[in-house]
Parts: C-alpha cells; sequence; structure tokens
C-alpha cells in the first residue's frame, strides 16, 4: 500500500521461511488457512465463522498450479527480492483517469523482511511484505500500452522485460544511465514556457556539450564569451536528443551516449545555487571553487557513485577554464529560465574541505 510505504500480498497470516519446502502438506496448510482468513474477512469477518488457526485442521491438501505460482510468489517476496530492486504497482481505479503506476526501491535486505500488519488491512492480521521508497508515479493513460499491460494484469509478481525498463526509470528517477545511454531531465512547472526559454535551455545544453568536448579531449574552453561557444560548431556525438512534453508540469528529457545530459543539469543547478547565495542577483554571483564541487548519486550518500565521477571531473574542469566573468554570464542565462520555473533534482554539494 502506498501510504503505508510496504509491498504485501495478500496471504494473512502467512510466512514462508527460506528453505521452506512449497510442496509440503504443512505449507499447503498456511496457505489454505491463509485463503479462507481472506474469504472470511471479505465477507463481513463474523467472530463464529472464523477459520480454524490450527493447521492439522487442514488434511490431505492437493497440490495445484494455482498454489504453486501463489506460494512461489510468496517466496519471492520475502526471499529474493533484494534491497534496491525496483516494485512497481498499479493503483487501481473504476476511474480510468485516477489510474495512476508507482514505482518504488526496496528499503530493506530480505534479511529485514517483516511478517507484521500493515495498518487495519486484514483487521491487523500480519501480512507478509517488505518495505519500500517510492521514487515516482504516473498517470497511467500517460504510460506505454506495452507498460500499462504489463503492470495491470492479475499477477502480482512478475519480472518486466527490457523493452519497458527505461519507461520505468524515467518514473522513478530524472537522471539516470540505461544500456550504456545517459538520460537527464529538466522540469519545466509554468505554463507559459515559450520559445525563448527553449531558446535559452538550448544554448546553455550546447555549452555542456562543448565543455563536455573539450574536458575528453583534456582541452581548456576556448576564450571566447558563453553565447559564441553555444553558438559555434560542436561534434555531434556530444549533442543529446531532446525529447519535449511541455504540459504543465512538463519535462525536457536529454538523451545521449556521453555525459552532456548530465553535465548540462549539473552546471545548471550550481548556477541556480550561486544566484541564489548572491541573492537572487546573477551578476553578484561567485563561481565555487572547481575542487570543491561533489556529486552524489539518489541514495544522498558522501561520496560519488562511481558512474557520477566522469560528471564531476567534467564540472571542475569546465570552472578551470571558465573564469569568474563567464561564470556570471552563464548564471544570467541560467537565471533568465526562472519565469518558466525550470528545475532540476541532481544533487550537488559544496564540499568546504575542498575549498
Amino acid at each position: 500500500m502506498i501510504e503505508y510505504r510496504r509491498v504485501f500480498l495478500d496471504l494473512p497470516r502467512f510466512e514462508v521461511s527460506k528453505e521452506e519446502d512449497l510442496e509440503s502438506q504443512r505449507t499447503l496448510a498456511k496457505l489454505e488457512r491463509s485463503e479462507r482468513l481472506t474469504r472470511w474477512y471479505n465477507s463481513g469477518a463474523k467472530p463464529e465463522e472464523q477459520p480454524i488457526s490450527d493447521l492439522g485442521a487442514y488434511p490431505d491438501l492437493r497440490r495445484s498450479r494455482r498454489k504453486q505460482t501463489i506460494l512461489m510468489q510468496a517466496h519471492r517476496l520475502a526471499h529474493e527480492i533484494h534491497q534496491g530492486d525496483l516494485i512497481v504497482l498499479p493503483f487501481r481505479s473504476s476511474d480510468e483517469a485516477f489510474r495512476e503506476i508507482y514505482v518504488g526501491e526496496v528499503a530493506g535486505s530480505p534479511s529485514e523482511r517483516t511478517f507484521q500488519p500493515v495498518g487495519n488491512i486484514y483487521g491487523g492480521m500480519p501480512l507478509p511484505s517488505r518495505s519500500v521508497r517510492w521514487l515516482g508515479k504516473r498517470p497511467a493513460y500517460q504510460c506505454s500500452e506495452a507498460l500499462f499491460r504489463r503492470v495491470f494484469i492479475p499477477n502480482p509478481l512478475t519480472t518486466l522485460e527490457q523493452s519497458v525498463r527505461h519507461e520505468v526509470f524515467e518514473i522513478a528517477y530524472k537522471n539516470y544511465s540505461h544500456n550504456e545511454e545517459i538520460i537527464a531531465t529538466f522540469d519545466v512547472g509554468a505554463e507559459d514556457y515559450n520559445s525563448r526559454h527553449e531558446l535559452l535551455l538550448q544554448l546553455l545544453i550546447n555549452f555542456a556539450a562543448k565543455a563536455t568536448e573539450a574536458a575528453a579531449s583534456e582541452q581548456p574552453l576556448p576564450d571566447v564569451s558563453i553565447m559564441e561557444l553555444a553558438s559555434g560548431d560542436i561534434e555531434s556525438i556530444y549533442l543529446p536528443e531532446l525529447s519535449l512534453s511541455i504540459n504543465s508540469p512538463g519535462s525536457i528529457i536529454m538523451q545521449g551516449a556521453k555525459v552532456t545530459a548530465l553535465v548540462a543539469v549539473v552546471l545548471f543547478q550550481v548556477a541556480l545555487s550561486a544566484c541564489d547565495a548572491a541573492g537572487g542577483d546573477p551578476s553578484s554571483a561567485v563561481m565555487p571553487p572547481p575542487e570543491s564541487i561533489v556529486i552524489v548519486g539518489a541514495d544522498d550518500g558522501e561520496v560519488p557513485d562511481e558512474c557520477l565521477l566522469p560528471v564531476q571531473e567534467t564540472i571542475r574542469s569546465t570552472f578551470r577554464t571558465m573564469g569568474a566573468d563567464r561564470f556570471v554570464e552563464y548564471c544570467r542565462m541560467a537565471h533568465a529560465t526562472r519565469e518558466a520555473e525550470i528545475t532540476t533534482t541532481v544533487n550537488v554539494r559544496d564540499n568546504p574541505n575542498e575549498r
């Protein structure tokens, strides 16, 4: 359930151990008791009709494909899903407009699984469950037909195909790497996003491409203005592809083989932070010392993820040759997009130990 930050199976009082024989009569009896408890609770939970707790009351049970599927799913939830795995959950509604797809990250390891009540579901009877940190959601009508069909089928635990995983990553993360492609996102909150904002953002992305190209060749940035750099020739491999969805709120998604997309959102975030530190005046923005910039991942750790180190080094290399005047020029361009409420979710820290 979303509000409880847990995913669970509708199996009250059913717990399965890691070494349990899923074909044993005892396991089948636990499943039979659980299913009877479910039917009893859903039919009104009259005390005099409550199923017997003693497993001996359920002898000589037959195995079936349906039961084995349920037992394997229960075992998988408890013991095979790992901390950090992504969980995709449909929010069902009779009104199609309210159907949503949620994506979360399993927060605890299998050893930390819980067999406990989840709110007052099934009257507080314990349920097999795992804790989840929800990362994002998307209305079902905005999802692809392939993802919708896979998520809304009546099968509580199934592995999604590679073909739809990129869409799951889009819902969960704004900035990520998948299949050797790097994806980063600018969010647009204002309704009046226009061609001026689009031009400014394109220039900022072009500058990030030029900075990435210069860092890759271990060359300093040419000693010309940001505008001239962003308007000049750039090797195409460093320019990410853009896809726009400006529906307020909307997004601009960058995708490419080089780290340009991530460099673009980091530079943008650093510039806006510098503007804020200067009281909203980009002309007074102060460029942070290059070695003080630290980019951390989604887990909010102190040390950058390994995949972020090339981005961090590109940013530092850019600032080493950027200079105060060009940084102010960049900040003015970034600040000019604020009326369109353009933001990023990148996590950049100024490490005072490196000053």
